[in-house]
């Protein structure tokens, strides 16, 4: 009985000392949060690609890439990407943007510097490529948005959300440096004169209509829809207005856009449909509903 009640009250002092030794312990201190937070604007894009990624460049040669998905799209106006580099702290530059880690030609060649600090992330601005038409690229700014941005990382990132976020955004003049190699081209579109007479493309009932949208000045857009009907404006909002013409005359068939400006959108492209509904029409952003995407 005794060496029962010995073993007994060794085992206490031992589970004492373990709780002891486990309450001393230090806590496991938290991940440090280093790198940047880089915004990416497509402006004047009716296919957004679904992620952008930069090339990243270190002083000792090594390169790498980070990519982002897309966040928020308006057809025609602007789509946004939210890319953060995990990066040790250290002098780097992004070298290029491209539609897609493994594409093979970059959609803008770059030579930015890009300072990472240790500690919390800093806010390196908002990137805005404006697309010309046919899909090239056009103008190239950086634009100090940090309010709605870091709102925009907090959101999506739960290891941000009370995070503190610095600010030093890019250099806007090694951004007007950047070039665009001559082979790159926007996806789903085509130039207009490319193809001669695109009225050939159309029901025969838009091809009268289609003619007087050519006289317009840009802006202007041409939806349709596959019932034959079709709907056209110039002007401001002529994307939207065009869709929702079409809509009201196309009735139970949705719309897409044809044309805007100068550049036909083709018919695979996930660009912005109208359909019409109990509610009237309404534009949305995705593949025209009868059309499959190929990957």
């Amino acid at each position: 009985m005794p060496c029962r009640l010995l073993t007994i009250l060794a085992l206490l002092c031992a589970a004492v000392l373990l709780g002891a030794c486990a309450a001393s312990a230090p806590k496991p201190a938290a991940p440090k949060l280093s790198g940047g937070l880089l915004v990416l604007r497509l402006e004047g894009r009716f296919d957004a690609p679904s992620a952008l990624a930069i090339d990243i460049a270190s002083a000792g040669g090594d390169s790498t890439f980070f990519s982002g998905k897309l966040q928020r799209n308006v057809p025609g106006l602007y789509a946004d990407y939210l890319v953060a580099l995990a990066l040790p702290a250290r002098a780097y530059r992004i070298t290029a943007l491209r539609e897609s880690a493994d594409a093979g030609e970059p959609m803008l060649l770059l030579d930015v510097p890009l300072t990472v600090r240790d500690g919390a992330p800093d806010y390196l601005g908002r990137l805005v490529v404006k697309a010309q038409a046919g899909g090239g690229g056009g103008g190239v700014r950086i634009e100090d948005q940090y309010d709605e941005d870091t709102l925009l990382f907090r959101t999506s990132l739960a290891e941000l959300r009370t995070a503190a976020i610095g600010r030093a955004v890019l250099s806007a003049q090694a951004l007007a440096r950047a070039t665009r190699p001559a082979s790159a081209a926007g996806a789903g579109a085509m130039q207009l004169g490319a193809i001669g007479d695109a009225g050939a493309l159309l029901a025969p009932t838009s091809r009268e209509p289609f003619a007087r949208f050519l006289r317009l000045k840009p802006p202007r857009a041409f939806a349709i829809s596959d019932n034959g009907a079709h709907g056209f404006a110039s002007g401001p909002q002529s994307v939207e207005r065009s869709l929702r013409a079409c809509a009201d005359r196309a009735k139970a068939s949705g719309c897409r856009l044809f044309a805007v400006d100068d550049t036909l959108i083709a018919q695979d492209s996930c660009g912005a449909v109208m359909q019409a509904g109990s509610t009237g029409p309404n534009m949305k952003a995705g593949c025209k509903p009868s059309i499959k995407k190929q990957p």
